[in-house]
């Protein structure tokens, strides 16, 4: 047979990778004038021709004779290639003036594709003060569905952000089927990486999941109403190690900037994140009282850390904001305990009355603590008045005292009206 030549009709996705063994099946054997492959360079859907000039079949019995021709081709990492894509290969043999054409064999692209799930465990403590632990769940799933593939090289980190410290790894617990070895994990600075950075990587097979759970503590400098976003990520490659032709995620594959999520459908990349707002210490006095951060005249509210060291009475209540309604009940209308129980009144408030004040201060926290009140006596819904303020930065003590104030000629009598204290090292604050 002059001219043998055989050309394999690549598709688009698919590149011949410069590997090719030939092997022949017959009694006495089959010549060949020798083989090269063309052209000199491939890419992208360049077909592969084989020739063998001429070949000679020295076996002459009645049994078929095979010349076999196998090669590597890599499934590239393009756009076009996805999950599910079908890519359509045959082969076209010719010599001297015969073409013959194969049968046409598909194969199907498959990828690994793994879901990231972040989550804060609720209902958050409460009180949720500082030094108070906030616990998050990572579930890492792997999709078994049809057209999946093991995901290798798989690493996760999570950067635990400002206002939260004293991380802790509370649990990595492997499920799913086929099971596999929970990976290691820990915090290097606030960054959680899983597996530990001295194991590398680790491998999740289709159907596999991992679930973490670490906890972190509330800090400062977090404030009242702050909203702390905590977002974790997840990367994986195609195939085991380092190659080449793998697809893979982060910073260098394939869209080389983005972090996570931001880049093509090709990135081996997933993220997800939560938040939640640091609560406080809020009044529920009417909004004229400028109770809330956002009211009415834009006035930012007054609120607390929550701390174990320091409060008023023997309940502490914790809230996101203000919680002003007409009665000041807001904050015992919220899941949490009613805390007015710091502050008595001994006497009824009337004109030019010296009353006696019962103030039970929690102080723990080894600095003095100071006491301001304001009481609204002529009932304008607010705090404003010079004589409004009833106690200005005074010194309290650890345990009960007793306290004065007199009540203004001024003040309007036999109408329910507002008051707000305020316990803290500072003295200077306003209402």
């Amino acid at each position: 047979l002059s001219n043998f030549r055989i050309t394999d009709t690549l598709p688009s996705g698919l590149q011949y990778s410069n590997t090719v063994t030939v092997s022949v099946v017959a009694d006495t054997g089959i010549i060949s004038g020798g083989l090269t492959v063309s052209p000199a360079l491939f890419g992208e859907g360049t077909d592969p021709v084989f020739d063998f000039g001429t070949v000679t079949n020295n076996d002459n019995d009645s049994n078929e004779e095979y010349l076999i021709v196998e090669f590597d081709a890599v499934v590239l990492n393009v756009n076009g290639n996805q999950a599910g894509t079908s890519r359509s290969n045959s082969f076209v043999v010719s010599y001297g003036n015969v073409t013959e054409t194969s049968n046409t064999v598909a194969i199907t692209v498959v990828e690994p594709v793994l879901a990231l799930d972040k989550q804060i465990v609720s209902p958050l403590p409460k009180p949720l003060g500082l030094g108070g632990y906030v616990t998050y769940t990572l579930i890492l799933n792997h999709s078994g569905s049809t057209n999946r593939a093991d995901a290798f090289d798989v690493v996760l980190t999570d950067t635990v952000p400002v206002g939260l410290d004293g991380y802790q790894v509370v649990s990595v617990t492997p499920g799913g089927s086929p099971a596999i070895t929970a990976p290691s994990a820990e915090f290097i600075g606030n960054t959680l990486r899983v597996p530990a950075l001295a194991d590398g990587s680790f491998d999740l097979p289709r159907s596999a999941t991992v679930t973490i759970v670490y906890r972190a503590r509330l800090a400062a400098p977090a404030q009242p109403r702050d909203i702390i976003t905590n977002g974790a990520g997840v990367v994986w490659s195609s195939l085991d190690g380092a190659d080449p032709h793998e697809r893979n995620g982060g910073g260098t594959e394939p869209d080389g900037t983005g972090f996570y999520n931001t880049g093509p459908v090709d990135d081996y990349e997933r993220a997800d994140d939560v938040s939640f707002t640091v609560p406080g210490d809020w009044g529920d006095a009417p909004n004229t009282y400028a109770t809330s951060q956002i009211n009415p005249t834009s006035y930012e509210g007054p609120s607390h850390y929550i701390t174990s060291t320091l409060y008023l009475g023997a309940r502490v209540d914790d809230e996101t904001n203000g919680q002003p309604n007409a009665t000041a009940t807001g904050d015992d209308l919220v899941g949490s305990s009613d805390d007015e129980d710091g502050i008595t009144f001994l006497n009824p408030i009337v004109p030019r009355r010296v009353i006696s004040t019962q103030v039970t201060v929690h102080n723990t926290s080894g600095s003095q603590a100071y006491l301001n009140g304001w009481l609204d006596f002529d009932h304008d819904g607010t705090f404003t008045q010079g004589a409004d303020q009833i106690f200005d930065g005074v010194a309290v003590s650890n345990g009960t005292q007793i306290l004065t104030f007199t009540v203004p000629t001024t003040a309007t009598q036999n109408t329910p009206t507002f008051a707000r204290f305020r316990l803290s090292t500072d003295p200077n604050l306003d209402f």
